[in-house]
């Protein structure tokens, strides 16, 4: 009994056992950071430029991907179609002309086509941070309505967000005049997020000529269909053509001057073939034109 009483030792609870273990980590001067990972040979071995290397054949292949939220979830869709059937998915999805929508949101198992997290991300903190790095500094998000680049940085790690260089933004005819505060309210944060973005290196935006010929026919019809009384009058301006250009749309992208992008901003303007207004046999839209901005103004390229 006496030899057992030597060796007995007291017990400890669970809070004074972790008490202990950040005591000796804090005393101990030596110690490095746990996200250094020094004592790894992967991290002390390999240079930065084999480590990238490995990390894109792990990380998805796609390139581009499409920001999708549901019920304040953030879920990143591949998207291996482009601008154009970007544009012309937006067109039918929000506009309703005609066409034939393939968008993951429009399918109830779009879930099931959500990238998987590799588990080489779960292993330690340093590779998760480096992995990370890497996707948001080589993806592309495709962004649909300013809701969906606000759900994007609300459900991304700020450091990370940070990471991202490009961004393919549509910029709908609906925000060149909200018709309602909340629109509003998430054009101006949508804004304020692009402002701030330190690595933005190229900035797309994507334009649907056929909702901004919808909303320049709206703006005459409200200025100058009250004044017509005849039906010949208002029939004539019902046929009135529309110049829905994208010299016509750039009044309305002076915000892009407050964008810190280091690489290029760059309008892109999407029609639909035969007269605008036929339906393509492949469901794409033809570019119409497209700008770029350079010293505060607008050029053709």
């Amino acid at each position: 009994m006496a030899l057992l009483k030597k060796f007995r030792r007291p017990l400890l609870r669970r809070n004074d056992v972790e008490d202990t273990r950040r005591s000796k980590r804090s005393s101990n001067p030596t110690s490095t950071d746990r996200c250094s990972q020094q004592q790894s040979l992967f991290f002390s071995t390999l240079p930065p430029e084999l480590r990238l290397k490995i990390y894109s054949y792990i990380l998805p292949a796609y390139r581009d991907y499409q920001v999708v939220h549901v019920n304040q979830r953030v879920h990143r869709i591949p998207w291996y179609s482009g601008s154009q059937r970007f544009v012309y998915c937006h067109t039918v999805s929000w506009h309703g002309y005609g066409g034939t929508c393939t968008w993951p949101r429009c399918s109830a198992s779009f879930r099931d086509r959500s990238p998987v997290i590799p588990n080489a991300m779960l292993s330690c903190r340093r590779m998760y941070d480096e992995m990370s790095r890497h996707f948001q500094s080589t993806k592309t998000p495709y962004i649909d309505s300013p809701l969906d680049l606000i759900q994007l940085f609300n459900g991304t790690q700020l450091q990370q967000f940070n990471y991202i260089a490009s961004i393919r933004f549509v910029f709908c005819a609906n925000y060149a005049s909200p018709s309602s505060t909340f629109n509003a309210g998430n054009f101006q944060r949508a804004v304020e997020i692009l402002q701030r973005m330190p690595n933005l290196q190229s900035l797309h935006i994507l334009l649907s000529r056929t909702c901004w010929r919808h909303y320049f026919r709206q703006k005459m019809l409200k200025e100058e269909g009250a004044a017509k009384t005849d039906y010949e009058d208002m029939r004539e301006l019902l046929q009135r053509p529309i110049d829905s250009s994208i010299e016509a749309v750039i009044p309305f992208l002076g915000w892009l001057n407050t964008v810190k992008c280091q690489g290029d901003i760059l309008v892109q303007m999407f029609g639909r073939s035969i007269s605008d207004m036929v339906q393509a046999s492949d469901g794409k839209m033809n570019t119409v034109t497209q700008m770029r901005l350079s010293d505060g103004k607008f050029v053709a390229c």
